[in-house]
């Protein structure tokens, strides 16, 4: 899937359009990002709950055109390094996340519970995440650890691991 991503967004033909100051733009964005959204929606049969993000993603792509200019639109780097870090977890079947966009339009997935676990995961681009983390000390879990870093996106999730991270954000049905 890497592949065929990278390889459509190296490949994008810019858009001609016109801004507010009617000084032409290129403009890549949309198409893009309609495009990695679509592929997510066809990945139902290995992605969990890829419907439900590709609905998802619509509803904030529509959101960025409709507030332009206030709204800074889907970043595609982090949409695709999102969609990376989606193929990568399939497997583990995670529960899932709740999307919004950061100010700078990069995609932003949580996951939280009622007992004081939530772990947030930015995707920075194609390669690099960050994550945020709070959850029970492994060590004594009447204490509480509260961890961010920056990582590879590869990384997030055995970073994540020592804190069990996986028992509270699977889903148990694997749906």
């Amino acid at each position: 899937m890497e592949k065929l991503l990278v390889e459509q967004h190296a490949s994008a033909t810019p858009e001609p359009c016109f801004d507010s100051s009617d000084s032409l733009t290129v403009e890549v964005r949309p198409k893009a990002v309609r495009e990695a959204i679509s592929i997510l929606r066809n990945r139902q049969e290995t992605i969990t709950h890829a419907w439900t993000l590709a609905h998802r993603l619509d509803g904030l792509e529509e959101i960025a055109e409709e507030e332009a200019p206030d709204q800074t639109p889907i970043d595609i780097d982090s949409l695709l390094g999102f969609l990376l870090f989606l193929e990568e977890t399939a497997k583990r079947h995670l529960n899932c996340p709740e999307i919004v966009l950061t100010p700078t339009g990069q995609i932003r997935a949580e996951w939280g519970d009622v007992s004081s676990r939530f772990f947030a995961v930015r995707f920075i681009g194609l390669e690099d995440a960050q994550f945020v983390l709070i959850a029970p000390d492994p060590a004594n879990p009447r204490k509480t650890v509260r961890a961010s870093t920056s990582c590879a996106l590869e990384s997030v999730m055995r970073l994540a691991e020592p804190y069990r991270v996986n028992e509270w954000i699977q889903d148990p049905d694997g749906r």
